[in-house]
């Protein structure tokens, strides 16, 4: 009989398998609130986002989990409450040239019977360096500069271009975008709803092209002037990550 430990580490090792191979976050990203496919997306998070999120950002302690940004005046172009929208917020964060900050995440995945959870670091250098570095339950390095993507794990370290990831690349490329304050770049893959006041704000990014609606439904970042404080995405087969980012210095 399979016992539970031997069962997720199967399941997380299929995830960096698919990784591996380009396929499936800043969650996370996303830093400074998060995706690389399937398992970098939801999974592992940029985030960016996932990196941040962008990174992204991510994209959020463990345990009941709730945006830090109440619903408020919606906004996708216009000014929102208190003149606060997409523009100064872009404007805010482009004005952030590096950022480094803890997080942890948890994952919930449909194949596992408890979810999944991390903790670890993150940084953002712009304009196109992300990084992920997941410290507990295991070590696992997720970085992109520019053009590059590497990737370190026991027994794993591969280093790829951009380029062998054609479904991922825009995500990456749109959570950069974000940190980077490029809306241009952000709304060209992604519906973009901003919702709340400059204190406690609410983004969510719906992919536009199909390619990335195959991978996430929507990616969630909350926050609080140029700070991202949470990533939250939902993937497109139904598994979820929560990030939350703590100390962003």
């Amino acid at each position: 009989m399979i016992s539970g430990s031997e069962r997720r580490d199967s399941v997380l090792g299929r995830r960096t398998a698919i990784l591996k191979v380009g396929g499936a976050a800043l969650g996370g990203a996303a830093l400074g609130g998060a995706a690389l496919g399937r398992a970098a997306l939801g999974r592992a998070a940029l985030g960016a986002a996932r990196l941040g999120a962008a990174g992204l950002t991510g994209t959020a302690g463990i345990g009941a989990l709730t945006s830090v940004a109440p619903r408020r005046a919606m906004a996708q172009a216009g000014p929102a409450a208190g003149g606060w929208d997409l523009a100064r917020l872009l404007d805010e964060m482009s004005r952030r040239k590096r950022t480094r900050a803890r997080f942890v995440e948890r994952q919930f995945i449909a194949l596992l019977d408890e979810p999944v959870d991390a903790s670890g670091e993150l940084s953002f250098e712009a304009p196109g360096r992300l990084e992920k570095r997941t410290l507990k339950p295991r070590p696992e390095l997720l970085a992109v500069d520019g053009d590059q993507v590497r990737i370190e794990r026991p027994g794993l370290a591969r280093t790829m271009s951009l380029r062998q990831l054609p479904e991922v690349a825009p995500l990456i490329e749109s959570l950069r975008a974000t940190l980077n304050g490029d809306r241009q770049a952000l709304e060209k893959a992604f519906d973009v709803n901003l919702e709340g006041r400059r204190d406690a704000w609410r983004m969510t990014l719906r992919p536009r092209d199909e390619a990335g609606a195959s991978l996430a439904r929507r990616i969630v970042l909350s926050g609080a002037g140029h700070d991202v404080q949470q990533v939250e995405i939902e993937q497109a087969d139904g598994d979820r990550s929560v990030m939350r980012i703590l100390d962003s210095r």
